[in-house]
């Protein structure tokens, strides 16, 4: 299958939502290998997993589970993802993993072509609860140019809840942001809330695909899903299932794209940045 968009404008998106086992990385990229393989015989033409399935994410073996299963980019787990990327001709946001890299360990998600070529690297900016105890922080968004897309970014699961993040990738030029994500239970409301607003409010797909299982509070409720530039929600997973889901959809990417810019141009035209200028600063120092 070669990549790009479809006869009749369409981009097919598929999800792979499931709780990764914590501590067993072996098995872990088993699954996910399986699952891309799956999507890529549905025709999917990009896929997108969940934050930390290489490790696993149970916060309170998350350090020791996440520095076993470290590798650098171009170790045993990304090389497997590019050459499924590859062998399938199908775009994967490769979620995230944990990344050794100069000493460190940081929370990385890698964006690979149809070629199995990385075109993107996102190491999570903003650091949840104790994974500052874990990992580095990135120092920043990236975009990059996916054929038959257009301009895309990344954010990992926290990255995405500062409305500064979407706005930084919409002036970057993306108008797709994949979000892989490990988002618990007890934050449901804002999933709910902030995700439609940032693709509304900024003219943006967002494909969110979040963790599913878990107990209590620190349980991941799934419901990994495709947000439209008009803040509709056009496809999604259950929430009620803890075994591997995958979701896949075909939509109307560059259409959609078209609508927002006539429907909210206005936020973008009228936008006057001076008056903006420094509020971060400002706000910290107060």
């Amino acid at each position: 299958m070669a990549y790009g968009l479809g006869h009749d404008g369409t981009v097919t998106i598929g999800i792979a939502q499931w709780f990764p086992q914590p501590g067993e990385p072996a098995a872990n990229l088993r699954v996910a290998s399986d699952a891309l393989r799956t999507l890529a015989e549905r025709g999917c033409e990009v896929a997108v997993l969940p934050e930390l399935w290489l490790c696993g994410y149970r916060p309170s073996t998350l350090a020791r589970d996440a520095r076993a299963a470290a590798q650098p980019i171009g170790g045993e787990a990304s090389e497997a993802i590019a050459r499924i990327a590859a062998e399938s001709r199908m775009a994967v946001c490769a979620g995230s993993v944990p990344e050794s890299y100069d000493g460190r360990i940081y929370n990385t998600s890698v964006l690979y072509d149809s070629a199995g070529e990385v075109i993107l690297v996102h190491r999570k900016v903003y650091q949840y609860g104790t994974e500052c105890d874990v990992f580095e922080s990135g120092s920043g968004f990236s975009t990059a140019s996916l054929g038959g897309i257009g301009t895309v970014g990344v954010c990992i699961c926290f990255d995405g809840d500062f409305p500064e993040s979407a706005r930084t990738l919409r002036h970057r030029g993306a108008r797709v942001v994949f979000h892989p994500c490990a988002y618990e239970t007890g934050t449901r409301r804002w999933w709910d809330l902030l995700y439609p607003a940032n693709a509304l409010s900024n003219g943006q797909w967002w494909i969110s695909c979040n963790q599913r299982g878990g107990d209590g509070p620190d349980g991941f409720f799934g419901d990994s899903r495709i947000i439209a530039p008009s803040g509709e929600v056009v496809a999604r997973a259950a929430v009620e299932r803890d075994s591997l889901e995958l979701v896949v959809a075909a939509v109307p990417i560059a259409e959609e794209l078209t609508a927002a810019d006539a429907e909210s141009s206005s936020l973008f035209r009228s936008l006057r940045p001076e008056v903006h200028a420094g509020e971060a600063n400002q706000s910290a120092a107060g």
